[in-house]
Protein backbone atom coordinates (compact mmCIF):
# COMPACT_ATOMS: atom_id res chain seq x y z
CA UNK A 1 0.00 0.00 0.00
CA UNK A 2 1.30 3.22 -1.14
CA UNK A 3 -0.67 6.58 -0.20
CA UNK A 4 0.09 10.00 -1.08
CA UNK A 5 -1.26 13.06 0.76
CA UNK A 6 -1.43 16.81 -0.18
CA UNK A 7 -3.04 19.76 0.45
CA UNK A 8 -3.38 23.45 -1.18
CA UNK A 9 -5.10 26.88 -0.71
CA UNK A 10 -7.29 27.63 -3.27
CA UNK A 11 -7.04 30.78 -5.81
CA UNK A 12 -11.09 31.14 -5.17
CA UNK A 13 -11.02 31.59 -1.91
CA UNK A 14 -7.34 32.43 0.42
CA UNK A 15 -8.74 30.19 3.29
CA UNK A 16 -10.87 27.07 1.40
CA UNK A 17 -8.43 24.29 1.30
CA UNK A 18 -8.69 21.21 -1.29
CA UNK A 19 -6.51 18.04 0.03
CA UNK A 20 -6.32 14.77 -2.46
CA UNK A 21 -5.00 11.92 -1.66
CA UNK A 22 -4.26 8.88 -4.02
CA UNK A 23 -4.11 5.00 -2.00
CA UNK A 24 -2.50 2.63 -4.44
CA UNK A 25 -3.39 -1.02 -2.93
CA UNK A 26 -1.17 -3.76 -4.87
CA UNK A 27 -3.02 -7.24 -5.50
CA UNK A 28 -4.09 -9.17 -2.49
CA UNK A 29 -5.33 -13.14 -2.09
CA UNK A 30 -8.46 -14.00 -0.54
CA UNK A 31 -10.33 -17.47 0.09
CA UNK A 32 -13.90 -16.91 -1.93
CA UNK A 33 -16.61 -19.42 -2.25
CA UNK A 34 -16.80 -21.96 -5.30
CA UNK A 35 -20.64 -22.62 -5.24
CA UNK A 36 -20.56 -24.99 -8.37
CA UNK A 37 -18.18 -27.20 -5.91
CA UNK A 38 -19.45 -26.03 -2.57
CA UNK A 39 -14.94 -25.42 -1.60
CA UNK A 40 -13.28 -22.47 -0.68
CA UNK A 41 -10.60 -21.30 -3.68
CA UNK A 42 -7.50 -18.94 -3.42
CA UNK A 43 -7.86 -15.96 -6.05
CA UNK A 44 -6.03 -12.96 -6.13
CA UNK A 45 -7.55 -9.74 -6.69
CA UNK A 46 -6.16 -7.43 -8.92
CA UNK A 47 -4.73 -4.11 -7.83
CA UNK A 48 -6.62 -0.98 -6.89
CA UNK A 49 -5.85 3.01 -6.69
CA UNK A 50 -8.36 4.99 -4.92
CA UNK A 51 -8.46 8.82 -5.64
CA UNK A 52 -9.87 11.06 -2.65
CA UNK A 53 -10.42 14.83 -2.25
CA UNK A 54 -11.50 17.23 0.66
CA UNK A 55 -12.42 20.10 0.98
CA UNK A 56 -12.78 22.74 3.91
CA UNK A 57 -13.51 25.90 4.62
CA UNK A 58 -12.70 27.64 8.46
CA UNK A 59 -14.08 30.30 10.02
CA UNK A 60 -17.07 30.67 7.83
CA UNK A 61 -19.46 32.95 9.16
CA UNK A 62 -17.36 33.26 12.58
CA UNK A 63 -14.67 32.06 14.20
CA UNK A 64 -14.78 28.31 15.23
CA UNK A 65 -17.22 27.53 12.52
CA UNK A 66 -15.68 25.02 9.77
CA UNK A 67 -17.02 23.61 6.65
CA UNK A 68 -15.77 20.35 4.90
CA UNK A 69 -17.02 17.81 2.49
CA UNK A 70 -15.33 15.17 0.48
CA UNK A 71 -15.56 11.80 -1.25
CA UNK A 72 -13.72 8.80 -1.16
CA UNK A 73 -13.06 6.27 -4.16
CA UNK A 74 -14.23 9.31 -6.40
CA UNK A 75 -13.89 7.10 -9.49
CA UNK A 76 -15.90 4.40 -7.86
CA UNK A 77 -13.22 1.75 -8.33
CA UNK A 78 -13.72 -1.81 -6.66
CA UNK A 79 -12.21 -2.15 -3.34
CA UNK A 80 -13.08 -5.59 -1.83
CA UNK A 81 -11.93 -5.82 2.11
CA UNK A 82 -11.33 -9.54 1.56
CA UNK A 83 -10.29 -12.40 4.20
CA UNK A 84 -7.17 -13.31 3.85
CA UNK A 85 -7.31 -16.94 5.08
CA UNK A 86 -9.24 -19.98 5.07
CA UNK A 87 -11.35 -20.11 8.34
Amino acid sequence: KITYLNSFKTKFSKKMTVAPSIVYMSSKYSYELDVANDAKVLSELPAVTLINLYVSYPDLFFEGLDLGAGVFNLFDEENRFVQPYDG
